[in-house]
């Protein structure tokens, strides 16, 4: 009963978090739309400049050409492109003082149809990147796990053994720093462009070590 009054009791308070990792989430989404075209497309020339300062010429090469084909399917074969040019954008001539002033309430509409390839571009830019920074770091994670897997092998060997707690600390950090790479890869505001560049190696290496220490403190009981 103890168990059940407090999970009651902790019942809106859950909902209310909830609420408000929604409500960020919808606010960071929409983020695009409320700039204009001029200012979001510095923002993402700024971050492609960025990342190429840190990349090598060929894996640049290849983040583009990932972008341009996730655009091409997204907007092209999707027929994306050809829907908010024809749904979305307003092409009507106010005839009066009513349509006017409701015509201001539209730019939103307009701004979305004038930012949504420039954000299909950037989502599958970042996910070049992304792949770029990963196949970067394999010989780093496969090091993190044999160096893990060994520190595991002593601490049973020690009169101590593994701390459950320790792992469940490390589970949830990991899992943490993997929402917050999903959310970079899938949120385009996420991340100021100049601080772009290291963003996705300074996240990978963290759930490196996250990931070594977890192995290191694993725990059968867990």
């Amino acid at each position: 009963m103890i168990i059940d009054d407090e999970r009651n009791d902790n019942g809106p308070k859950d909902t209310l978090k909830d609420f408000l990792r929604l409500l960020t989430f919808g606010v960071l989404c929409l983020l695009p739309f409320l700039q204009d075209l001029p200012t979001y497309q510095r923002s993402v020339e700024a971050e492609v400049l960025a990342n190429k300062q840190v990349m090598t010429i060929n894996g640049y090469s290849a983040a583009q050409g990932v972008a341009k084909q996730f655009y091409n399917v997204v907007m092209t074969d999707l027929g994306v492109y050809q829907f908010i040019n024809v749904s979305l954008k307003n092409t009507r001539t106010p005839d009066d003082k009513f349509e006017e002033f409701w015509a201001q309430f539209l730019i939103v509409s307009d701004r979305i149809v004038d930012n949504v390839p420039l954000l299909v571009f950037q989502i599958g830019w970042r996910f070049g990147v992304a792949v770029y920074w990963i196949l970067y770091f394999v010989p780093f994670f496969a090091a993190c796990i044999y160096s893990g897997v060994q520190h595991w092998r002593l601490s049973l060997a020690q009169s101590s053994g593994a701390k459950i707690e320790r792992f469940k600390l490390y589970r949830s950090a990991t899992r943490i720093t993997f929402f917050l790479f999903v959310l970079y890869l899938l949120i385009p505001t996420a991340g100021a462009a100049t601080l772009a560049k290291y963003l996705v190696p300074g996240g990978l290496f963290l759930c490196g070590v996250m990931l070594n220490r977890m192995i290191a403190s694993y725990h059968k009981m867990v």
